[in-house]
């Protein structure tokens, strides 16, 4: 009986692995391929940009490089994420620059993360080597001036954005993480004179601190910064970032611009548009962690911590015979990327590639410059243009009466009839 059973359970699995082998043929999954990778990622690490009242180390000689620089421990995190990349997709890429299109914001720590993370993804070789001493692959990185970069960063102007931030950061939710923690700004407050007035001014501070103590040599906390406030500071900056982009209108303004761009991307692939790269087979995006955190909620996978330096956000468009996205978040970059499931995509690991434009096509505005505030709707009475109107207008008339009597005159004058 128990040989019988056994032979029983031995053909039904046999069969169940031949039909799930015909089913992914079927539905193309035997024949699925990367077509696209798309990485969206922080720069590394950094020097300050906010020193703070009455900081012992806001002295330039501790930051020779100047404020808002890559550090060298970010220089060695970007290009090692470019080296794990290119280990994670060996397979998928060749050393060819004409395939990748790189788009980063307009800062040097941004631009040289970029430039870091694609020298760990490719190297001269065949026909591109254009020196013995170097394999050094010269990718083109392109860019836009910061107030005019409505993608990759969120210091762009936008009026109805600012506005929206500001009130997030005075909501109930925000002022009651405020209230929650008071105990340790007063003592930020009484200790070193900054009273720090929203969540943003929190997340600065402790940013700097976090800098400071990982740069400057024999650094030491001073006896009010104990680790309990250091944990708290942390707490408050985490809770930060996400209320001051947790509304829908702030996530659309701060969003779309880029949504719109990865959305033209795939498209491009999925129709073979070539004019908007259908030949590519990486795209690349350097940004900052307020930008990257934007993405990662209007997406449904935010974590509830700030993207640490170097956070990489992978998409993966698989060609199939029905073509589909596979998201990963890489948050440690010395770990592997975890593949995450979107909540729109009913928590598939794998989005088919509609659903996916559909999801972020949400959040694409059709005028961004008007719904940020930057355009004005025309009004006939503004400015005085109605008058002016109305004068040119009667003016015209006038001078048409004018023209229509002296015609009239000079008939009469050589004896004619004129016929009305």
């Amino acid at each position: 009986m128990n040989l019988i059973s056994s032979t029983i359970i031995s053909i039904t699995i046999l069969f169940l692995q031949l039909y799930l082998c015909v089913s992914g043929k079927r539905y193309g999954k035997a024949d699925s391929k990367l077509d696209l990778l798309t990485i969206v990622h922080r720069h590394g690490e950094r020097t300050p940009y906010k020193f703070f009242a009455n900081d012992p180390y806001s002295d330039p000689k501790y930051w020779p490089d100047g404020e808002v620089e890559l550090t060298t421990p970010g220089r060695q995190r970007m290009y090692q994420l470019g080296v794990s990349i290119r280990e994670k997709y060996s397979t998928f890429f060749v050393d060819n620059p004409r395939l990748t299109y790189a788009r980063s914001s307009d800062a040097d720590r941004c631009i040289e993360s970029s430039e870091l993370v694609l020298h760990g993804i490719f190297k001269a070789t065949g026909r591109w080597v254009y020196s013995n001493e170097t394999r050094y692959l010269p990718i083109p990185i392109h860019t836009v001036p910061t107030a005019f970069d409505s993608m990759l960063t969120i210091d762009v102007n936008c009026p109805e954005a600012s506005t929206e931030k500001a009130r997030l950061l005075t909501s109930d939710t925000a002022k009651s993480i405020m209230n929650k923690y008071s105990g340790t700004l007063n003592i930020i407050k009484h200790e070193t004179g900054n009273d720090l007035s929203d969540l943003n001014a929190v997340a600065d501070f402790f940013t700097t601190l976090e800098i400071e103590e990982a740069n400057i040599q024999n650094w030491t906390r001073p006896t009010w910064l104990t680790d309990k406030v250091m944990e708290e500071l942390h707490i408050m900056s985490d809770a930060g970032i996400y209320i001051a982009q947790s509304s829908f209108k702030i996530l659309r303004l701060r969003t779309s611009n880029f949504f719109y761009d990865l959305r033209r991307r795939i498209d491009a692939k999925l129709y073979n548009d070539v004019k908007n790269g259908a030949n590519l087979k990486l795209i690349s995006y350097s940004t900052h962690d307020n930008l990257l955190a934007s993405i990662l909620i209007a997406l449904g996978i935010f974590d509830n911590k700030i993207p640490p330096y170097g956070a990489t956000l992978l998409f993966e468009l698989v060609r199939s015979e029905k073509p589909f996205v596979k998201t990963f978040y890489w948050n440690d970059t010395k770990s592997e990327p975890n593949q995450v499931a979107l909540p729109a995509c009913d928590n598939h690991l794998n989005c088919s590639a509609d659903r996916f434009t559909k999801l972020i096509s949400t959040y694409i505005l059709d005028d961004w410059e008007r719904e940020c505030g930057l355009k004005k709707e025309i009004s006939l009475w503004s400015n005085g243009l109605f008058v002016a109107l109305v004068v040119i207008l009667g003016l015209v008339i006038s001078a048409g009466l004018v023209w229509f009597m002296a015609i009239q005159w000079q008939a009469v004058r050589r004896g004619y009839t004129v016929i009305s």
